[in-house]
């Protein structure tokens, strides 16, 4: 197999250095552990604030709602299910 004559991976390193593209450190978030997530906050939002934002009450979470690292993977936190919550996007921002 002849090497072409413009490698974009070779151009790419030299325009934007060579940490172009990191790893990243997360995993996959399956089903089964959301919904051992959900189980553990009873289906309702984590966020400390939830309650003030939305009249006193805790949003109600399901599957498809955002699930985020308590400890920030930055701040090395651990990527597995005790390190996740389930959170209203409003209480995020």
């Amino acid at each position: 197999m002849a090497k072409s004559m413009f490698d974009i991976n070779e151009i790419n390193r030299k325009l934007y250095g060579s940490n172009l593209k990191k790893e990243t450190k997360r995993g996959t978030l399956y089903s089964y552990d959301k919904d051992k997530i959900l189980q553990r906050q009873k289906g309702l939002c984590a966020g400390k604030d939830c309650k003030k934002m939305h009249n006193g009450k805790r949003m109600p979470m399901n599957i498809r709602s955002h699930f985020d690292h308590i400890k920030s993977l930055a701040l090395n936190g651990k990527d597995n299910v005790t390190n996740l919550q389930v959170l209203v996007l409003t209480v995020i921002n």
